[in-house]
C-alpha cells in the first residue's frame, strides 16, 4: 500500500511486509529478504518488526526523484552522481526513468 510504516501499530507494520512478501513471493516466486520503507520513513517499531521478520531494511544513497517526472536528460544527470556501492532509488512508474537507465548504464563503466 505504500503506506508509511512509522504510522502504523508494531502489528500494523508487520501485517503490512508480510502481506507484501507475499505478493512478491506469489509474482516471482522468490521471498524477499529486503525492504524499503515508503518515503525512507522508518524507527525503532519498524526495525524491530523487519528483525523479528528476518527482513534487511535497505535505504538509498542517492534519490532520483523520477517520480516527479523530470526529463531523461536531468534523471542521467541524477543517475551520474552514484558511486560505485550506492543504492539509487527509482520507481517503475516514472517513464523517463524506463529512458534514462539504459543511457545512463551506457555511460558507467563496467
Amino acid at each position: 500500500d505504500h503506506r508509511d510504516l512509522t504510522r502504523l501499530s508494531t502489528s500494523g507494520i508487520r501485517r503490512e511486509l508480510v502481506r507484501g512478501g507475499r505478493g512478491i513471493r506469489s509474482a516471482t516466486g522468490v521471498t524477499p529478504r529486503c525492504m524499503r520503507p515508503p518515503y525512507g520513513a522508518t524507527n525503532a517499531s519498524v526495525r524491530s518488526v523487519n528483525r523479528a521478520l528476518h527482513v534487511k531494511q535497505v535505504l538509498w544513497d542517492v534519490d532520483t526523484n523520477d517520480w516527479r517526472l523530470p526529463s531523461t536528460n536531468t534523471l542521467v544527470r541524477r543517475l551520474m552522481s552514484a558511486r560505485p556501492g550506492d543504492v539509487v532509488l527509482m520507481h517503475e512508474v516514472a517513464e523517463t526513468g524506463q529512458e534514462a537507465s539504459p543511457r545512463w548504464h551506457g555511460l558507467c563503466p563496467e
